[in-house]
Order: C-alpha cells, then structure tokens, then sequence
C-alpha cells in the first residue's frame, strides 16, 4: 500500500513569558532542518487545519487510536516526532539497517521513509485497509505501543516544489519549509 503524506512542518517551542516577533520565528523555523527525533507539528497546507490525536479510540472500525485535524492552533496533541521507519518484516545486512537507522540529529531527505509518533501517547501514525466510520476511506489512527508497530506505520517523505506543486525529484534535505506530499 502505498501512502504519503501533504502536509507542511511548523514546529515552534516558545520560552514561557518571553517575546518573539513572528517574522523572527517564522525565519527559524523555515531554515531549521528537520531531523530524525524533531517533533513537529503537522499543518495541511490546503485548509491549514492540524494533525490531532489523543488516547481516544474510534467507537468503530479498527477501535484504535482516534487521529483527526483540527484548526485551533496550540492544543496538547499536536507533536509528532519523526523516528526510522518500522524495519520488523525486513530482512537486512548490517550495513542496510545502519543506512535505515534514524539516528537522532540524521536530516531527514526527500524520498526517506519514516514513522511518526505521537508525543504525548507514542502511538505511531497508522494506515491500514479498515474503512473509515466517517469517510468511508483508509482508516487513519494511532497504532503500537511506545513507538512499536509495524509497516503500516511507514510513510514516505515526498516533497513537492512550492512553485509547480510537482515532485521534487533528488534526495534534498527537508527544512521548515517543505511541502510534503
């Protein structure tokens, strides 16, 4: 199956009674690369709503963590943390898995695949063929626990360019700033 993601990054960590200018934070946060173990919020840059979860399960369908979207920004649930992608059902040589391997600080590239995990409940991001008891489409919920799961977890960093809206094609490395499809 295969899956990906649109979404743009905003993650931003204020100190408590200082001030910033938006502009200021905005710049940061657009040069800052995004690596393995940032935690990010997530933003459709269509209807500019947040990826949301909590320790909710669905009344139906799978019964699994609830995941939605919201547009109320700054809400506990937001955080999600890029960690290496689910590798149980492969089989691979040592040096396949150290280049699968997310260590903390590795940039993140356009073409990676990657689990996100919810900070607050370490349910991953989960996709899998159980419909929806509202789209009637692939079910979207949180999965494993403490940041184990399987390959339904994995998503695939496919970056578009902000002009055309087209595939970025090469490995570049993902900032603030990245459109992710």
């Amino acid at each position: 199956m295969s899956k990906s993601i649109l979404l743009a990054t905003l993650a931003c960590s204020l100190v408590q009674g200082q001030q910033f200018d938006s502009t200021e934070i905005k710049q940061v946060i657009e040069e800052s690369k995004l690596t393995c173990s940032s935690s990010v919020r997530l933003q459709n840059v269509n209807n500019l709503y947040f990826l949301f979860s909590n320790s909710m399960g669905y009344g139906g369908g799978s019964g699994q963590q609830i995941v939605t979207c919201h547009n109320q920004p700054y809400l506990n649930g937001e955080l999600w943390t890029f960690k290496e992608q689910d590798l149980s059902d492969q089989q691979l040589s040592p040096s396949e898995l150290d280049q699968k391997t997310c260590l903390t600080g590795k940039v993140l590239r356009c073409g990676d695949t990657i689990r996100l995990e919810h900070m607050e409940t370490a349910k991953n991001l989960h996709s899998h063929e159980v419909k929806s008891p509202i789209s009637s489409q692939n079910e979207v919920s949180g999965y494993g626990d403490d940041g184990e799961g399987d390959s339904g977890d994995n998503w695939k960093i496919e970056c578009l360019d902000q002009t055309t809206n087209l595939p970025l094609k090469g490995e570049q490395e993902v900032d603030g700033k990245t459109q992710f499809q």
